[in-house]
């Protein structure tokens, strides 16, 4: 046969290639399959040679089965995956299988073995995570030098779903020569992987007046309703001290925001078979008090129940309100010695009651408050002062500014009512039954 020198495949590995396979595989079809191969005359042991017409035509005759190759004539596919590729496929596979299979043992051990983490601390430009047992258990390098760490919480894993805890930080930073930053949130893995950062940028008007960024840390509440890990960040305008709130999901991703013309300092979640509950307290600039707005978490939106068209209402919030927004009376001791307004210090949520407390006045090294106790379904039970209260109101006694004992007090019994607004109803008020503050 006479052929031009391109049809010639001068080695194993040139005819291994013409037919998209391995060399051992060649050889074998050679032996096995009278693959056309010569070898040349006196040459070395595996000096061969085969033309390309040759194997077209073997290929052609079919003496490849549909089981060793996937076209039935002409020349074999060079996209064709190679034996080598098959197996690592094969591998691939197997380590994902096995992956998958020894994840619950791993995440057994890490829970049985591995020291659970207690805290975070600001050391120079690292985080660092401490565990139970008082060691070391991560740094992590931040990028920008923070200021201050304003907030951290190691959330564990019953309320983040996972088999390890993570760890909630809230960082001011300053970076040199630039304009002031909102604080930022960070939510880390137990190992110290950042999972997100959020530092807020939102802007809303009111009236005349713009609150935007830099917007500052107040608190924040972890959310976990039906096995679905959120939290609830309280921000507040520095200046002009309007707040929001936004509730970000496990990937960093805002699902809803709550906006306030006041100062909203504390968050607590109330747990319900239903959908969770979230409690913001703070102070209410129109109202001029404090105040609690009780949010729908599955419909986290809209703006405090501001007088629509006032400087306070929002101009470019989401529609919506509260369920309900509770503004508590400014008490006697507050207007005659306290601030401009009182405000929701702190909730606490107990199996069968909510305490909400504000501050009245502060005073004589003490802090006069005044005491909410309601149901869990935000019936108010009863209210009272407590005792600073009444150690500051004799203060005052003495000093002139009250003329008054208390057993004569108009406030003895606490405060007499609580002003709360629902979209069904607008603006009314709610009693307590009396209770003697000496009960207190």
């Amino acid at each position: 046969m006479i052929t031009s020198p391109k049809s010639r495949l001068d080695s194993w590995k040139e005819i291994a290639d013409y037919l998209g396979r391995e060399v051992r595989t060649v050889i074998r079809w050679e032996k096995d399959k009278s693959l056309p191969v010569h070898r040349v005359p006196g040459g070395k042991r595996r000096a061969v040679f085969a033309y390309t017409e040759e194997i077209d035509a073997w290929l052609a005759a079919g003496r490849i089965t549909s089981a060793g190759w996937p076209e039935a004539s002409g020349k074999a596919s060079r996209s064709e995956p190679r034996p080598r590729s098959m197996w690592a496929l094969r591998v691939a596979f197997i380590v994902v299988v096995l992956g998958l299979a020894l994840e619950p043992l791993v995440s057994s051990y890490e829970r049985k073995h591995l020291p659970r983490l207690a805290a975070v601390a600001l050391r120079g430009n690292k985080l660092v995570a401490f565990n139970e047992q008082g060691g070391v258990s991560w740094g992590v390098d931040l990028p920008l030098p923070p200021k201050k760490l304003l907030a951290s919480q190691v959330i564990p894993r019953s309320l983040v779903t996972t088999h390890r805890e993570r760890v909630l930080v809230s960082l001011r930073t300053e970076p040199e020569g630039m304009p002031a930053r909102s604080d930022e949130i960070q939510l880390l893995s137990a190992t110290g992987k950042r999972m997100w950062k959020l530092v807020p940028q939102s802007t809303f008007h009111f009236g005349p007046l713009e609150a935007g960024p830099p917007w500052e840390f107040q608190d924040w509440s972890v959310v976990n309703g039906h096995g679905r890990f959120m939290v609830a960040v309280a921000m507040s305008q520095p200046k002009q001290r309007q707040s929001m709130v936004f509730l970000a999901d496990a990937q960093g991703k805002i699902v809803g925001r709550y906006v306030d013309s006041g100062s909203i300092t504390t968050l607590r979640t109330i747990r319900r078979p239903t959908a969770p509950l979230l409690l913001a307290g703070g102070a209410s600039r129109s109202e001029n008090r404090a105040v609690l707005a009780v949010l729908d978490v599955n419909h986290f939106k809209g703006s405090s129940p501001d007088p629509v068209d006032s400087a306070y209402s929002c101009n470019d919030c989401s529609p919506g309100r509260p369920l309900q927004y509770f503004a508590f009376p400014r008490s006697e001791l507050n207007q005659i010695a306290g601030p401009a307004a009182n405000r929701v210090k702190a909730i606490e949520i107990g199996r069968g009651a909510i305490e909400v407390r504000t501050t009245e006045a502060v005073l004589y090294g003490e802090t006069a408050e005044a005491v909410y106790e309601f149901s869990r379904d935000l019936e108010l039970r009863r209210t009272s002062f407590n005792k600073a209260y009444w150690h500051i109101h004799r203060e005052l006694e003495v000093a002139g500014k009250i003329s008054h004992p208390q057993d004569s007090c108009p406030d003895r019994n606490g405060p007499p009512s609580v002003r709360v607004w629902t979209a069904d109803a607008g603006w009314s008020n709610m009693r307590p039954p009396p209770i003697t503050a000496a009960s207190f």
